[in-house]
């Protein structure tokens, strides 16, 4: 019997009435699993697979993760596929409705802080696979059902629906059955989640579809804000509606348009990273999307515009975040949740732990959960990038190192990630740290300065405009004119910093419980570059290390492929040149030779010609001609006078 098999035959053995009673639980006990054996369609089964045989299947599971290789797998084994959820602060919510389970991802996540969880997913192949991914959670039952066949009783405490489905009638028409239903199923001060696509999102404006969630399957459903909120009102309830980046299925920032503009109004704009990545197949103009985002925040329009929508309906409202953005491609356990919020003592950012009982793997780094003050102001590297001489530049970096030496504390340590890109200076000239992450366990003044040199350098010459001052400079060369400028020694050798530098970002990646930090950080420094020569600009300013050093050498070893290519192609075009060349000069040649041929017969001719004219002229024939025809024509010629 196959793992797969094995796994399906213990969940429907060991299923039972845990967790709440509830009216579908006492009409569909096991949940209506009909099969033990594993699921026909091939996408189910390979996700069924990954998932059997995963030691850890939580909702932040690394293992999963890794597993990723097309968007199919990022869509139903992702940790961020829940994070539409987690942002809502919902509060203790014991009894749970979900519609459209699909593989489980977010149906694991409510089964970890709910008590009882009824899955519904009407894909029998699906449903195999959310039950493997829940089959440790007593609480969960997955049925293969739809909304309909649920019965109207108010059983639970919160409806969930992350994924719409596609049918019959207008968005209107659908997400008004879709909401009222749900009303009739919720237990007093209960509430709806609805998240789906915004039809009016910029993404959809820069030419953006719908993501086929199952290949060669119907769209999902989608619609504007005012018809997601009139769905609400017109069942009862009240409405509020997030918007959320770069989708609500794998979102990144979750944002409470109304209550962020009251924060920062061009918050909006900065918090939010795009362009999109873009679905299979999809032709995105990434241009065209942040342009038309920007256009909307300035106008005050963003909460129409978000790329998807996200309706939390019932009950009094939830005092949600103005803004909730999450790190990603970082292991589990130092993956932070970043909350815009009010407070009694102003606006700050709480750092919190995105997966709290996710647990810690041996590495340097540690993440630091802490409220910071909410400033605004202009970044470090900004105000670098427009300085037109080395002497303007230098004023700043003094700031930089300024702040640097206010954080050092009593045994010498520095937070890791003071670097110019985390620093930003307000209207009075006063630089203020922001978003220190992380901590390193050997952290001190000296590795954080050169590290942020390191780091400026890049931004400067990739993700900001380069100051006519460091234009040609290499990343490293650059680091040494900034070290320089900031009264700093320069190393006389970069490669023990970039080494450290490398360890510490391959302990940030994601890695199997099962792997060590050695492992990874020997795969990590294979791709390792000490970036000698300058490299292509890169659009995010916050690319890690090691994706930022192996992306030059990608590009380096592209644009080399370009250039043997062309060259190849030249001594072709060469030597195509030159057989014609060749074959030419060998016609010419044959016809030169043709008429020298011809030429030296006619010459011979001609010589023949004249020794037989010389020949006549000398026979006694000729010479009696000529007295009998000289006379005659002397006759003629006085004849004619």
């Amino acid at each position: 019997m196959s793992i797969v098999e094995t796994s399906v035959l213990t969940i429907a053995t060991n299923r039972g009435s845990m967790g709440r009673a509830t009216p579908l639980r006492d009409l569909h006990p096991s949940g209506g699993i009909s099969s033990t054996g594993g699921p026909d369609d091939p996408v189910a089964a390979h996700l069924l697979e990954v998932v059997a045989a995963a030691s850890d299947r939580s909702s932040w599971s690394d293992e999963l993760s890794l597993r990723v290789d097309t968007w199919t797998d990022r869509y139903h084994l992702s940790p961020l596929r829940a994070h539409v959820l987690r942002g809502l602060r919902l509060g203790p919510v014991d009894t749970v409705l979900e519609v459209g389970a699909g593989a489980g991802a977010v149906t694991r996540y409510l089964g970890e802080v709910a008590a009882t969880v009824d899955a519904l997913e009407a894909d029998p192949g699906l449903a195999a696979v959310a039950r493997v991914r829940c089959a440790d959670l007593p609480g969960v039952v997955v049925h293969g059902l739809a909304l309909d066949d649920v019965p109207v009783a108010p059983a639970y405490d919160l409806v969930t629906v992350t994924e719409v489905p596609a049918g019959d009638g207008t968005p209107a028409d659908r997400l008004l059955h879709l909401v009222a239903t749900a009303h009739a199923l919720l237990r007093p001060g209960g509430r709806v989640v609805v998240a789906l696509d915004n039809a009016d999102g910029v993404r959809r404006l820069a030419g953006g579809g719908l993501a086929r969630v199952h290949p060669g399957g119907p769209p999902p459903l989608c619609a504007t804000r005012a018809e997601l909120a009139d769905a609400a009102t017109s069942a009862g309830l009240s409405a509020q509606v997030l918007g959320a980046f770069p989708d609500h299925r794998h979102t990144r920032t979750l944002i409470d348009h109304d209550g962020l503009r009251s924060v920062d109004p061009t918050l909006a704009e900065r918090i939010v990273r795009l362009p999109s990545p873009p679905y299979d197949g999809e032709q995105l103009d990434g241009d065209l999307e942040r342009r038309a985002w920007s256009e909307a925040v300035a106008a005050g329009h963003d909460g129409d515009r978000a790329n998807s929508l996200v309706l939390v309906a019932g009950g009094s409202p939830l005092d949600l975040d103005p803004a909730t953005y999450w790190s990603a491609d970082r292991r589990a356990d130092l993956s932070a949740a970043n909350h815009v919020r009010h407070t009694a003592e102003g606006r700050v950012v709480v750092r919190e732990r995105a997966f709290p009982s996710a647990p810690a793997l041996d590495g340097p780094i540690t993440l630091r959960p802490q409220v910071e003050p909410y400033v605004v102001g202009e970044s470090l590297v900004e105000r670098v990038a427009a300085t037109p001489a080395p002497a303007d530049a230098a004023p700043l970096l003094g700031l930089w190192t300024s702040v640097v030496d206010e954080h050092v504390d009593a045994g010498g340590g520095v937070p890791w990630d003071l670097i110019p890109r985390n620093v930003l200076v307000d209207g009075a000239g006063t630089a203020h740290a922001i978003d220190q992450e992380w901590q390193h366990t050997s952290s001190d003044r000296r590795s954080t300065i050169r590290r942020g040199a390191f780091w400026l350098s890049y931004d400067l010459l990739f993700t900001a405009t380069t100051p006519p001052w460091l234009a040609g400079h290499t990343v490293l060369s650059g680091a040494d004119v900034l070290l320089a400028l900031a009264g700093e020694d320069v190393p006389p050798d970069w490669r023990p910093d970039l080494d450290a530098e490398a360890l510490a970002m391959a302990s940030l990646a994601p890695r199997a419980p099962h792997a060590s930090l050695a492992a990874q950080t020997r795969k990590e420094r294979r791709n390792v570059t000490y970036l000698s020569e300058q490299s292509p600009s890169s659009d995010d300013p916050h690319d890690p290390v090691v994706a930022g050093l192996t992306a030059a050498n990608r590009e380096l070893r592209a644009r080399l492929e370009e250039l043997e290519l062309a060259r190849r192609h030249d001594e072709i075009v060469q030597r195509d040149h030159a057989i014609g060349l060749r074959a030419k000069l060998e016609t010419a040649r044959a016809e030169l030779e043709a008429v020298r041929d011809k030429e030296a017969g006619t010459r011979d001719r001609v010589v023949e010609l004249e020794q037989e004219i010389a020949a006549i002229r000398s026979s006694t024939t000729w010479r009696v001609g000529s007295r009998l025809v000289q006379p005659a024509a002397r006759a003629t010629r006085r004849k004619g006078r």
